[in-house]
Formats: structure tokens, C-alpha cells, sequence
């Protein structure tokens, strides 16, 4: 990990604390392939969870998937030159 974003990690405010460890449980929870979320936090389905938590898996699951797609893209590139 970068020094500096090490450091920005230790200097989180309370709020971005909550998000981290959020963002951390999400991680178990999503498929490093796809981006697929293999469980939802709360019991029953996608319009049983709570409003604020839905919006937040959705931000959690487009970031993976966009970091999904830039590391397949690289991965490509790399296969190119060889």
C-alpha cells in the first residue's frame, strides 16, 4: 500500500470510519470476478433492505466493478505485448 494512502486511512473522521468498515463486510461478501454480490446485509430480498444500505452496496458494487474492468483491461494489454 501507497504511504500516503496508508496514512489517510489512519486519519479517517467517525463518518468515513463507518464507510470503511462497511466497505470491508462488503468485501467478503462480493465475487472478485464479477463483482457479484453473492449476500445482502439484511434478510429477505434487494427491495427488503433499508434505503440508505442499498445505495451504499450500489456504490460499493459499481467501484469493484470498475476496478474489475481496469484490471481486465490491463491484464489484456499485457497479453498484447507478449
Amino acid at each position: 500500500m501507497l504511504a500516503g494512502a496508508h496514512h489517510r486511512l489512519h486519519n479517517l473522521n467517525e463518518r468515513e470510519k463507518q464507510y470503511k468498515n462497511a466497505f470491508h463486510l462488503f468485501q467478503m461478501i462480493v465475487g472478485l470476478e464479477h463483482g457479484d454480490v453473492h449476500h445482502l446485509p439484511y434478510s429477505g430480498g434487494v427491495m427488503e433492505q433499508p434505503y440508505k444500505t442499498a445505495m451504499m452496496w450500489s456504490l460499493f458494487k459499481n467501484e469493484v466493478a470498475a476496478k474489475i474492468a481496469k484490471n481486465n483491461k490491463e491484464q489484456a494489454q499485457k497479453m498484447r505485448r507478449k
